[in-house]
């Protein structure tokens, strides 16, 4: 790994963690619905735009899953609870696989917007479980269940396509 990749993975997780970090403040926190209304805005389209350029420049498996992990850990040790490293190291992995795995370098935005939604998706619910699962009552599962948390998450999870169009179609042009 050489200097420049590793700047590259400093510098995406410190953004992506300061966008992440929006979610206690800009537009508030619903905690009755189970996900804040900027997770779904802000975190799915801006953090998705950011892991899919990191990808489109640096050209290396494993570099989304890198930028994931660093902010998760960066969220655990400044503010957030335990699943956090879990929960973005899971949306990386994602994006790299449907990136790099399976269309081998040859992804378009079809393909970007697949591995954005997917990852998105598997980020929340998985980061909610563990959050779930590790610090509260199984009461709260039932009310989990009975708010607008899952069509929020797919609404996140479509919205986290405007992320990949902003990246491979607004932003990778400018920057390459």
């Amino acid at each position: 790994m050489n200097t420049r990749i590793i700047s590259l993975i400093s510098v995406f997780a410190a953004l992506n963690f300061a966008i992440a970090l929006l979610n206690k403040f800009f537009l508030g926190s619903s905690s009755f619905i189970g996900v804040s209304i900027a997770h779904i805005t802000v975190d799915a389209i801006l953090c998705t735009a950011l892991l899919i350029t990191v990808i489109k420049i640096s050209n290396k498996p494993g570099i989304a899953t890198l930028v994931g992990f660093i902010t998760g850990l960066l969220m655990m040790f400044f503010g957030t609870k335990g699943p956090a490293p879990i929960a973005w190291l899971l949306r990386g992995l994602i994006l790299d696989i449907i990136v790099f795995g399976l269309y081998r370098s040859k992804c378009e935005l079809l393909c970007y917007s697949l591995a954005a939604f997917l990852a998105f998706l598997a980020q929340t619910f998985v980061g909610k479980i563990l959050y779930l699962s590790l610090f509260m009552p199984a009461k709260a599962w039932a009310t989990l269940t009975s708010t607008l948390f899952i069509p929020l998450v797919f609404i996140g999870s479509s919205l986290s396509i405007l992320g990949a169009y902003l990246a491979i179609k607004k932003i990778i042009p400018v920057i390459a």
